[in-house]
């Protein structure tokens, strides 16, 4: 049977198909529409259910007393935490928890072209890992989920060094420093003439 976990006043909730649960009072007036966190879906075979959206036409009704409100579909985010690590030329991959059929794309930024591109994709094991073989050059390296080869990022890696595995910021998020005048702003006037003792 399909269930959902779902977070309302900072309690957890399992939600059945047509079933009825008590929450805590909500600030809303009777027939407003409620916007419900869902942690967790899982499918009537066992399998849990990662992304946006996690089941299509999922909708859930919150009952008051003064009647049951419309139908809400839940908003729900990815929280799958990826961990890479470089170790003697190999990039490991580690999601956690493990999401089933995920396709992992190691991102490369191609410093001449100012953008990240795609180099290579694994599918991940049933444990959440992948091994991905790093280019002999100098760059940076982020890894991407995804649900299909081609499909939309869900979710990120931060940034690493390819060289020394050591963390680094987006290269897409530095941005130059601002001179002040012309003349590249040395010596701190707008003129750049020198001041004299």
């Amino acid at each position: 049977m399909a269930y959902a976990i779902i977070r309302s006043g900072g309690k957890q909730f399992r939600v059945e198909e047509g079933g009825t649960v008590r929450v805590p009072t909500l600030d809303k007036q009777a027939g407003e529409s409620v916007e419900l966190e869902a942690l967790v879906i899982a499918g009537g075979e066992g399998g849990v259910i990662v992304g946006t959206p996690a089941v299509e036409g999922a909708s859930y009704r919150v009952s008051t007393p003064a009647g049951a409100s419309p139908a809400v579909t839940p908003r729900v985010t990815a929280r799958v935490d990826t961990r890479i690590a470089v170790h003697h030329g190999m990039l490991h991959v580690r999601a956690v928890p493990a999401p089933k059929g995920m396709v992992a794309t190691l991102e490369l930024y191609s410093r001449w072209h100012f953008r990240w591109r795609d180099r290579a994709r694994v599918r991940l094991d049933a444990r959440g890992r992948a091994t991905f073989a790093l280019p002999a050059r100098r760059t940076y390296a982020r890894v991407a989920l995804r649900r299909t080869r081609t499909g939309p990022a869900l979710v990120r890696s931060g940034v690493v060094k390819t060289w020394n595995g050591h963390a680094a910021q987006d290269p897409d998020a530095i941005t130059p420093p601002v001179s002040g005048g012309h003349g590249g702003g040395h010596g701190g006037d707008e003129g750049g003439g020198h001041t004299g003792h």
